[in-house]
């Protein structure tokens, strides 16, 4: 790996962490309100929010700004999904602090580890609290098309230790994941045991089916024009 042959000035690099900051900012908060997330629990708002601003910093290249913020022996901002903006933060607190020409901000640690809660949150929700001072194994189970239909499935999916299973809306069809959904209440109800269901929705979803090209021609190459024409079924 060849490192940068020119890296930035500490304070060329916080006026350019600034400038990012309130970009991910500000378009995060306008992609955000596009999701029309108004409504729902302030824990999925949070969240929302936060993919939100990730999405926004991943369209940016960050390879020069990462590269040098390493020769600072500061954060490349290569691990902040659960933490965007409480990320730039403390990058931009670290880089006043070495320039000395603003006030230092830290975020604190409530705000920089929200993440982390909102996924024990969420992990607990789904597949139960864990025992006090124990690990939890946390086993969730793609359902096949079979467990609409055989019940004893379930309970051998139970008792093999399964916390929750989900149920791919990409298959099958409605009265297929009620009847699996009926097979699992009675296998907890047979085992005494608990399985919550995750219904995961089918998103949009594309497939090349048939290339048209010009005669002699077997495949496209760079710098060709093509069109995608939607169709519902290939």
């Amino acid at each position: 790996m060849q490192g940068p042959r020119f890296v930035p000035s500490p304070n060329d690099l916080l006026t350019e962490l600034l400038e990012l900051r309130n970009e991910v900012s500000a378009e995060g908060r306008t992609l955000c309100r596009q999701w029309n997330v108004r409504g729902r629990r302030r824990r999925f708002r949070v969240g929302a929010l936060n993919l939100a601003h990730y999405l926004t910093l991943r369209h940016r290249d960050l390879r020069g700004l990462q590269d040098a913020l390493m020769t600072y022996g500061l954060s490349s901002l290569g691990r902040l999904e659960g933490r965007v903006l409480a990320n730039l933060d403390a990058v931009i607190g670290a880089l006043a602090a070495i320039c000395g020409t603003m006030p230092v901000h830290h975020p604190r640690p409530r705000a920089f580890f929200r993440g982390e809660r909102l996924l024990r949150a969420n992990t607990d929700e789904l597949f139960g609290p864990a025992a006090v001072g124990l690990s939890r194994p946390a086993i969730l189970v793609t359902l096949p098309s079979e467990a609409a239909s055989k019940a004893d499935f379930m309970i051998a999916l139970l008792r093999n230790g399964a916390n929750a299973v989900r149920i791919n809306c990409a298959h099958d069809d409605p009265q297929s994941w009620a009847a699996m959904i009926r097979n699992l209440r009675a296998a907890e109800a047979a085992t005494g045991q608990r399985a919550t269901v995750l219904a995961d929705l089918a998103g949009p979803k594309v497939r090349i089916g048939r290339i048209s090209v010009g005669p002699n021609r077997a495949r496209l190459t760079a710098g060709d024009e093509f069109l995608l024409e939607a169709v519902r079924d290939l």
